[in-house]
């Protein structure tokens, strides 16, 4: 039959009447339960581990067990120090996978896994530049993955999301020790796109075909979709002006900084990079999920900009500075 809604629960000893939900002997814990709402499923909850980093998506459980918490040495490194990645997958028998890698983030997608595996719980040196004080990512099958079949990307990341078959992360190029997008500096957050399924790097090219300086562009956040992923790319990083429309709209004043952070958007089936031209800031109410600064649907971006920091006017406002919601398609 078709897949169930899994929803997945986070619960706290402390908020469950003193009840200790890991049988550990002590009540400091948030404990990871999962939970089948079809009809005529059982209702109780199983637990999966304690944990106060979970991804979801598809009924699939990405999660770091946290061997303090636990007790227990998850990664065979022989201290309790670790995080270490589990697999819940959709509606499984039994415990979930370790797939024994110490990590500091994981993202889950149906086809992929995604995490940023630390040198310092590893012990091991993983992206290649000296010293242990990196997050490297590393990629596996969902449906299939083991502790044995973890692919390495050799690039220190400091954040990562999984979509469908690919994965986005940026690399801080210090953390790397190398210029990446083209600058010769190493100051800069630089975006990759990595397919699970090809296995390879997302060439990123222009909208006239042309590769992009580097690997990618330096950005400050991005938000990986279903068909593209946006990003807002700094113009200070980039050292280009990016939102300066030449010649102005009628009526608008022309951009000649470096200071704003620039809506992007890539194809994911190309590889095509377009430039949406406006200034985006993230949504600074309080009501906005703080961790999407932006939204996709489909090829549809939908984020906020400042007048101020515009090629042209959107609308009359006499301040200038106030947030307008804008879209930009490709």
């Amino acid at each position: 039959d078709a897949p169930g809604p899994v929803p997945i629960l986070l619960g706290s000893d402390h908020s469950d009447l003193g009840a200790d939900l890991n049988a550990d002997g002590d009540l400091e814990d948030f404990v990871l339960f999962v939970a089948d709402a079809r009809a005529g499923a059982p209702l109780a909850p199983t637990a999966l581990g304690a944990t106060d980093r979970v991804a979801v998506a598809a009924g699939n459980a990405a999660f770091l067990r946290s061997e303090a918490q636990e007790g227990l040495d998850l990664n065979g490194d022989l201290d309790l120090d670790d995080q270490v990645v589990h697999l819940y997958r959709n509606r499984q028998m039994g415990a979930p996978a370790n797939l024994g890698l110490a990590a500091t983030d994981v993202a889950v997608s149906d086809i992929a896994l995604a995490a940023l595996v630390s040198e310092a719980g590893e012990g091991l040196l993983l992206n290649g530049d000296g010293d242990l004080d990196d997050a490297v990512v590393y990629v596996n099958d969902v449906a299939t993955g083991t502790s044995g079949t973890w692919t390495s990307l050799f690039l220190a990341a400091d954040e990562v999301q999984v979509a469908g078959r690919f994965v986005a992360f940026t690399v801080p190029e210090s953390g790397q020790g190398a210029p990446l997008n083209g600058d010769g500096d190493l100051e800069d957050r630089v975006l990759r796109v990595y397919d699970t399924v090809a296995a390879q790097f997302l060439t990123l090219v222009d909208d006239q075909g042309i590769p992009l300086p580097g690997v990618g562009p330096a950005v400050d956040d991005f938000v990986l979709g279903d068909e593209i992923v946006a990003f807002r790319v700094s113009e200070a990083g980039q050292g280009v002006n990016l939102n300066d429309v030449v010649p102005p709209i009628p009526g608008g004043i022309a951009d000649g900084d470096l200071f704003d952070s620039v809506v992007h958007a890539a194809d994911l089936a190309t590889g095509t990079v377009y430039n949406g031209k406006q200034a985006a800031i993230p949504c600074p109410v309080e009501a906005c999920d703080p961790r999407v600064p932006y939204r996709i649907v489909g090829k549809q971006v939908t984020h906020l900009t400042l007048e101020a920091s515009r090629a042209e006017t959107i609308s009359i406002r006499a301040a200038m500075a106030e947030p307008v919601l804008c879209l930009s398609l490709i």
